[in-house]
């Protein structure tokens, strides 16, 4: 019986330097350069070398058959960085279940000091200094009205009942994670900046400025805080999980508001009064500075992937400034428009 002969290994040395030494640095500068024409390069070379390898009979059969291995590898690597890359921060937001972040707040609870938190009304508490003005208050400022009266009342089982519905079937104990977000700090007065969207929509946002008192040291901060609130069975439920907030710097808001106020009366007054300065452009926005082409109405917006978090904030009124004139409005949080 004849037996086939198999084909003589051939050499070529072009191939030899493009399969060991060309290909890999090529690798390197698409894997570690954001070139999407780099990477198409890289891909279409890799290509024709290893059917190149095969047609040709070069290497050894082994050798052959590890180096496509290998490159095949390689190329499923850069496949997955152009389809990373042609994502926003934005867009690679992760759906996330609340009881297994890692974020900003822990998920630890103490039981014994969530029963002393729950056991520390006074008989009769003091009550909140509020800006509520009863009847004429929209729904949702109602409602968010009554959350701040329960949380400076340590009503915790209150407060559940405005939150999410969705939100507390989510949690193991709702409770203690509702105590762990807000953080042994008491509000004892706040005062809204401003709402966005109207008592038509399913969500709208509540920047308010809260004066903290912190009751494990005694010491009470200014902060700006934005509540996201939805409509849910045409009810106005309060998301626990924006509760987070930020000191506001006082003295940096007070010098601001004077160059404005200077401004104002440096400006030689025209025929027509010059309007007064809404109370919206001193609102807080924010936005990813890692990339992101959206602006927000808090720095934890879900929209954003929770490794940007928090997004850097500028005000308002800089929103058709040159830095942030290309930004968009967030369809999930809903901030203000321009």
């Amino acid at each position: 019986m004849n037996s086939r002969k198999p084909r003589a290994v051939q050499r070529s040395g072009w191939l030899s330097v493009m399969v060991t030494l060309v290909l890999p640095v090529l690798f390197l500068a698409a894997f570690l350069i954001d070139s999407s024409v780099l990477r198409l390069v890289f891909l279409g070379v890799a290509a024709i070398c290893v059917a190149a390898m095969w047609v040709m009979n070069v290497f050894a059969h082994g050798a052959r058959s590890t180096l496509t291995v290998a490159y095949v590898a390689l190329m499923a690597v850069i496949v997955m960085s152009l389809i990373l890359g042609m994502q926003s921060p934005e867009s690679r937001a992760v759906s996330v279940n609340p009881k297994n972040q890692t974020g900003q707040f822990s998920n630890e609870v103490n039981s014994d000091a969530l029963s002393a938190y729950l056991n520390s009304n006074a008989a009769t508490p003091t009550p909140a200094v509020y800006n509520a003005e009863g009847s004429a208050l929209p729904t949702a400022q109602k409602r968010l009205s009554a959350f701040m009266d329960m949380w400076y009342e340590n009503d915790i089982p209150g407060m559940l009942e405005l939150c999410v519905p969705s939100w507390k079937e989510q949690q193991q104990e709702a409770a203690g994670r509702l105590w762990n977000l807000m953080m042994s700090r008491k509000p004892v007065g706040y005062d809204v900046e401003s709402v966005s969207g109207t008592e038509a929509d399913t969500s709208r946002t509540i920047t308010v400025k809260v004066t903290f008192l912190n009751e494990g040291t005694g010491e009470s901060t200014l902060n700006r805080m934005q509540v996201l609130m939805f409509r849910v069975n045409e009810q106005w439920y309060i998301d626990p999980q924006s509760l987070s907030s930020t000191v506001i710097d006082e003295e940096a808001e007070r010098k601001r508001a004077e160059q404005e106020q200077n401004k104002i009366a440096s400006t030689k007054a025209p025929a027509t009064p010059t309007p007064v300065p809404q109370a919206q452009d001193t609102v807080m926005l924010y936005y990813n500075a890692d990339g992101g082409k959206y602006y927000h109405a808090t720095n934890i917006c879900e929209a954003v992937d929770q490794q940007y978090w928090p997004l850097t904030g500028f005000y308002y009124s800089d929103l058709n400034t040159t830095a942030f004139k290309n930004l968009i409005q967030c369809p999930k949080c809903n901030p203000p428009s321009r």
